[in-house]
């Protein structure tokens, strides 16, 4: 039997709101060997819902994947993304690492409302 791959690093995702989009920041726990940096992704997921249909604590959240961008290596392995945002959603972020088809844990997922336009919100987590 041909040894079981090594686990991928863990990824902690934090967030920004700033105007129509946010910025999402993430870092990884340990650092990938130069073959599989060159051969990893980061793909971000992401799950909305209309503010208008009220609060559901209990509702499962539905992911899709928003883009999928290159990892390219960065000091203290910190990374990040913009995406632009619907006025009137509440939205949930999570990002994952894979290398050549094998697929890292899921990060924390982030969670935020932004409200309808015309409403501000400047909300960060730390």
């Amino acid at each position: 039997m041909p040894p079981k791959a090594a686990p991928l690093p863990a990824v902690a995702l934090t967030y920004r709101l700033d105007g129509a989009s946010v910025q999402l920041q993430w870092e990884m726990a340990s650092d990938l060997s130069n073959k599989q940096a060159r051969q990893a992704t980061f793909t971000i997921y992401r799950s909305r819902r209309d503010l208008s249909e009220g609060a559901c604590d209990d509702c499962p959240l539905v992911f899709e994947k928003v883009t999928t961008q290159p990892f390219v290596q960065t000091g203290g392995n910190r990374f990040s993304s913009v995406e632009t945002l619907d006025s009137g959603y509440g939205y949930a972020f999570k990002v994952r690492l894979e290398i050549r088809g094998q697929a890292g844990a899921d990060s924390n997922t982030v969670r935020f409302e932004y409200p309808f336009v015309g409403q501000s919100s400047d909300k960060e987590t730390p």
